[in-house]
């Protein structure tokens, strides 16, 4: 059944059941009534109950395969406990021809995290690009944090889906507001059919399914303009924001499926790490919702909504935050 037909089948009562379904899920719950929001959340609490690196995660660093345990690193054939001093790291490093300072930065940032010793910093994405381009990254850091979940995409592919430098995560952030609203749209009778079968039908019936179609970006790029539900935004926005690796990137960043199960939504986490002046370790960290900007495009409405898509907002909340999603979902 095509799109405008099953809208026009829904009929005027379950178009108004699903007008209700959407002000709940988009208006209220966010602490002005009840509810609360993210800035009002423990995001510290939230952002390290996941992270990781994930045991047996495992990186190229200066050709050398590194792979990270939760008693030690192991380096080639050589393996270096968290509690290594300085000659031994740097030792390990001559052996096996790593930068100097590379393995150091290891040994000690990523125990740090393991003990929630570090401060997470929430912030608008503008001030988190400005930041991090001021601070001193972590990419061997970012790196371990990437989970192996998601999907592998050329980078060749990113840059001919938005038309930006997938290096350049400031870019692609704001970037992908055009490109989305070039190559896609939200799929609202996806959203219909899914608040009937849901609220009225209480999943007896299957009505989405018949509405699914592939998301990919090679699909897009085909000119198949498959319509995107919130997740698919996450989806791409991860793969993208990976697809780069971190020690490449003008800012390293790993990402995070952020999802809010209070109103049935997903949006784009985005984190680095610095080390600030003191010494402290700070998991800078950010938000990225797409999701209301290409609705807006979709709907005619884009001089509402605007073109940001930052989410660190009293408008957005969050459930959980998963760093080693998808896979997918």
């Amino acid at each position: 059944m095509r799109r405008r037909r099953f809208l026009g089948l829904a009929g005027g009562g379950a178009a108004a059941l699903v007008g209700g379904v959407a002000v709940d899920n988009v208006m209220l719950g966010y602490g002005t009534v009840s509810g609360t929001n993210l800035t009002e959340q423990d995001l510290a609490a939230k952002a390290n109950e996941r992270l990781g690196p994930v045991e047996g995660r495992t990186l190229q660093l200066d050709g050398t395969t590194v792979g990270i345990h939760d008693d030690r690193l192991d380096v080639s054939d050589d393996s270096l406990s968290w509690a290594a001093d300085a000659d031994e790291i740097e030792q390990v490093e001559q052996d096996q021809g790593i930068e100097s300072g590379t393995l150091a930065g290891l040994v000690a940032d990523i125990p740090t995290l393991w003990a929630e010793d570090h401060v997470v910093e929430p912030v608008k994405a503008e001030t988190f690009f400005d930041r991090a381009a001021a601070s001193e990254t972590r990419p061997e850091t970012v790196e371990a944090l990437r989970g192996p979940r998601i999907r592998d995409v050329s980078p060749k592919v990113v840059e001919a889906f938005a038309d930006v430098d997938p290096a350049d995560p400031r870019e692609m952030a704001y970037g992908f507001v055009d490109a989305f609203r070039e190559h896609t749209f939200y799929d609202a009778p996806r959203y219909v059919a899914g608040a009937i079968e849901d609220n009225v039908l209480r999943k007896t019936v299957e009505l989405r399914e018949p509405f699914d179609q592939p998301t990919d970006f090679e699909t897009l790029l085909e000119g198949e303009n498959a319509g995107f539900f919130c997740y698919d935004f996450v989806y791409r926005s991860l793969e993208a924001f990976h697809a780069v690796p971190a020690a490449e990137q003008t800012i390293p960043v790993v990402g995070a499926y952020v999802r809010d199960s209070r109103h049935k939504h997903a949006y784009t986490g985005l984190a680095t790490v610095t080390r600030e002046n003191d010494g402290q370790l700070t998991l800078l960290l950010t938000f990225l919702d797409y999701t209301p900007t290409t609705t807006a495009h979709s709907f005619g409405v884009t001089r509402l909504i605007g073109d940001d898509p930052n989410a660190y907002t009293d408008g957005h909340r969050t459930t959980d935050m998963f760093w080693n999603k998808p896979t997918y979902i």
